[in-house]
């Protein structure tokens, strides 16, 4: 009697035993560890949407009303940063603009850079007094979660130093430890940058709205969707630092000018007819 005459007795029969047609047992996976560090297709670090230290906290919060609790935290937390921001916008972007081009400077320009950063790190000592956001929610998590949203903060700063330092490794070779130091102050910079960047763009969605709907309807190429994004989160700085909720009408004028000098006679004609339509 062949094998398939036996299997089709047996289910006939009745039910076949258990595991008769299974295939090989396979190993439950097993639970993988937390972590931030996460690569885009060319390997590079996928960029985090808010300080490392409230994404870490975030990632080992037990649950649901934890993460209300957190919630809190970060909005005190982005008040007192906004409040430190609102002192002195001008100084806080020119910062910022100036670093990203730090290396063209000549070496007076640089160390006049260097002034107006400690200036900066002088506004947000309050700030830094404060602690991590981790420190500010420990009673939320715990000494043992604390401690994990740690380890995941300096993963992922050690994951982002060690691209850094790859990014230089063609430059000359340097004095390693300087050159150490000088990426760990690059890094505390960049997520300075980035604190900044967040908060006046959540204190100008109204822009990033208008940003992204021009972005789609004109059909931007990427350089002019950049040139674009920056005039419109300028445009809103301003209103912020003159507290007012709407430009005025010259300044309408002149926003309509700088977009329309970014776009090709079709996209002007389209950019046109929205604010027509508006």
């Amino acid at each position: 009697m062949g094998t398939l005459t036996i299997i089709l007795a047996l289910v006939l029969a009745g039910d076949p035993p258990a595991g008769f047609l299974a295939g090989p047992p396979v190993k439950a996976p097993a639970a993988t560890a937390p972590t931030l560090v996460e690569r885009a297709f060319d390997g590079s670090l996928v960029p985090l949407d808010d300080e490392v230290s409230v994404v870490a906290a975030y990632r080992v919060a037990p649950g649901a009303d934890d993460r209300v609790q957190l919630d809190a935290v970060a909005a005190r937390r982005s008040a007192a940063f906004s409040a430190i921001l609102d002192s002195d916008y001008a100084l806080f972007l020119g910062v910022g603009t100036d670093l990203r081009r730090a290396r063209e400077m000549k070496p007076a320009e640089r160390a006049e850079l260097l002034g107006r950063l400690a200036t900066v790190r002088e506004k947000l000592q309050p700030f830094v007094a404060r602690g991590s956001f981790i420190d500010e929610a420990k009673a939320i998590l715990g000494e043992e979660r604390a401690a994990q949203a740690r380890a995941l903060v300096d993963e992922w700063r050690t994951a982002r130093l060690a691209e850094l330092r790859k990014q230089q490794a063609e430059g000359a070779a340097g004095d390693q430890a300087t050159d150490d130091a000088r990426l760990a102050m690059r890094l505390q910079l960049e997520e300075l940058g980035g604190m900044v960047r967040r908060t006046i763009e959540r204190r100008a969605d109204f822009a990033k709205a208008q940003f992204e709907d021009l972005s789609r309807r004109l059909e931007l190429t990427p350089e002019q969707a950049e040139k674009v994004r920056a005039l419109l989160m300028a445009s809103a700085v301003r209103r912020i630092q003159g507290d007012r909720s709407a430009p005025s009408f010259r300044e309408r004028q002149a926003l309509f000018a700088e977009l329309a000098a970014v776009l090709d006679a079709t996209q002007r004609e389209k950019l046109r007819e929205i604010i027509l339509d508006r």
